[in-house]
């Protein structure tokens, strides 16, 4: 959502600061921009981002704050687990400083390359051409859910908890290692399943 509002207000920016420059055979509106913002997110972007974590990510190690590091907010108390909701918290507000790092990092980009970036834009959306209703519908909605897949895949992996210290361990059990219990109960429920579907399908033969 915070990218998401950033990249509307970058747009208006490009568009008013392109509009004042003499951009000949360029016609980048605010959904070109937004475009060519988004596209730019997925790349360079996600690489800012995740040099960003790594380095907070030593640096957080080094100074012994364990609980600024991604993930590292549940506690396993006697088999009973609990969320700490204030290292959550912190967590998530490390998560957006890091992404809004990450987002000057690419607008400074962004600038000495916008004749570029436009031209690119236009070139790609020029096959919507015929429709700005479509066009919209495509640079809003169609290609964010698309590519928003690849975004969040990358995120999560960057957000789960990658460091298990040793009174961890059994946290770590309870997270990678299956209840034998519930396999159990498991197994139970599909052989009564399997059994009851070939009774009926013995009954409705017979029949």
């Amino acid at each position: 959502m915070t990218i998401h509002f950033i990249n509307l207000y970058i747009s208006i920016y490009f568009n008013a600061r392109t509009s004042r420059l003499p951009t000949i055979g360029i016609k980048a509106d605010e959904c070109t921009w937004y475009f060519t913002t988004f596209l730019i997110d997925l790349f360079p972007g996600l690489l800012m981002i995740y040099l960003i974590s790594s380095l907070s990510e030593k640096i957080f190690l080094k100074l012994d704050l364990k609980t600024l590091l991604a993930g590292n907010y549940a506690e396993d108390h006697d088999g009973i687990l609990f969320i700490r909701k204030g290292a959550y918290t912190v967590q998530i507000v490390v998560w957006v400083v890091t992404l809004l790092l990450s987002k000057l990092i690419v607008f400074a980009m962004q600038i000495p390359l916008e004749r570029f970036l436009g031209a690119f834009g236009s070139l790609c959306l020029s096959i919507f051409d015929f429709s700005k209703d479509l066009k919209l519908f495509f640079v809003m909605i169609l290609f964010p859910l698309v590519a928003n897949v690849l975004a969040f895949w990358i995120s999560d992996n960057l957000l789960k908890k990658k460091i298990w210290f040793e009174h961890e361990q059994s946290l770590k059990k309870s997270f990678f290692e299956p209840d034998q219990t519930e396999m159990m109960t498991t197994l139970m429920h599909l052989n009564v399943n399997k059994t009851n579907l070939i009774r009926t399908s013995v009954l409705r033969k017979n029949y």
